[in-house]
């Protein structure tokens, strides 16, 4: 079950920032990557799945899983077009809300 939510949050992330799946997981470091895989965290953890079980599915480590939740609205605040992709990708994905708590970038 949780392979195949990510494999849909996955779907959903790639059709919006055109960055395939396989180099969402990579360890690349390009901007537009970093972006990418930023929202496929951030949109696990809206799923209320834990940092642990995030880094098992997607083989990052915990502390970089915790980094990525902790940095992600700045990181919205300070890059338009991933603050856009992760709103449309999780309007695709079916997710009403912005991260639960309903905060605002």
């Amino acid at each position: 079950m949780k392979a195949d939510l990510l494999q849909a949050v996955l779907t959903a992330v790639e059709a919006e920032t055109e960055v395939s799946a396989s180099v969402i997981l990579s360890k690349s470091r390009k901007e537009e990557v970093v972006d990418a895989r930023h929202i496929v965290v951030r949109m696990l953890a809206d799923h209320n799945l834990y940092p642990s079980q995030i880094a098992e599915l997607t083989n990052l480590s915990v502390r970089y899983i915790g980094l990525i939740l902790n940095d992600f609205a700045e990181r919205c605040k300070t890059r338009r077009i991933m603050r856009i992709n992760y709103e449309l990708s999780r309007k695709k994905f079916g997710i009403n809300y912005m991260n639960g708590k309903g905060d605002t970038w």
